[in-house]
């Protein structure tokens, strides 16, 4: 081994492997530093698989990987045996505070509010859920808003901004749909908002809505409300 020396204590060493020690009389990879390093870059290339690796000196299972393999970037965290928690934080000068959360058991939180605690966005993982302003949402989709005055609005939004709009232009629509291989009419309920009326007019003028049910394999419209209030069915006619 070749050692180097300053103020009689051991600075640096290449043992009989080539392993290189910094402030380590035992380096157990080709540089094993101990301390602090500071760089201006740090470039890592490998065939395959290239690996930057932070972990507990303690216990090497507890770790976070940044990988790379063909195209594909990983971030890996390791809990001693068991699946790591992934976080994104920020540092304002005084505190330090989470902006974006993966959880060891899958569960994904962002959109924090400013002290970092609250995420306003959850995805549960078990049960497949994902809640807007809640972290337990109670179905596939939750929006929730503590406003007794206004309450919590959902909006489906038509964002075209030009002239042009005519009769049967649609604004929106809402699908109930199937994943079922048997029906070729995979949409089994749908509520539509279009225009009625209008004839190249700079916005929809004339808003209806229309429910429809399938029967079979041919969706129907069963209700309308037409843009001047009066109701009809296909089969009924229409009344005001």
């Amino acid at each position: 081994s070749l050692l180097l020396h300053t103020a009689n204590t051991e600075r640096l060493r290449i043992d009989s492997q080539g392993h290189v020690g910094i402030n380590n009389s035992n380096p157990a990879t080709a540089l094993d530093v101990t301390g602090t390093i500071t760089a201006d870059a740090l470039t890592v290339e490998a065939s395959s698989n290239a690996l930057i690796r932070i972990s507990d000196s303690t216990n090497a299972n507890q770790r976070l990987d940044l990988q790379h393999n063909g195209g594909v970037a990983s971030l890996i965290a390791g809990n001693n045996g068991a699946y790591g928690t992934i976080k994104l934080q920020a540092y304002n000068g005084t505190d330090t505070v989470d902006r974006f959360k993966i959880s060891a058991n899958g569960d994904v939180d962002l959109g924090y509010e400013d002290t970092g605690t609250t995420p306003k966005l959850t995805w549960k993982a078990s049960d497949e859920s994902l809640g807007i302003n809640t972290d337990s949402p109670a179905s596939t989709l939750e929006i929730a808003k503590n406003d007794q005055t206004n309450g919590a609005t959902l909006s489906i939004t038509n964002s075209f901004d030009g002239a042009g709009w005519t009769a049967g232009d649609t604004i929106g629509t809402i699908n109930f749909r199937v994943d079922d291989s048997s029906p070729t009419e995979k949409i089994r309920g749908q509520i539509k908002v279009f225009d009625d009326t209008s004839s190249s007019t700079t916005y929809p003028a004339y808003s209806a809505m229309s429910f429809s049910t399938a029967l079979s394999n041919t969706l129907n419209e069963r209700f309308r409300i037409a843009s001047d209030g009066s109701l009809s069915t296909p089969t009924a006619g229409t009344s005001n």
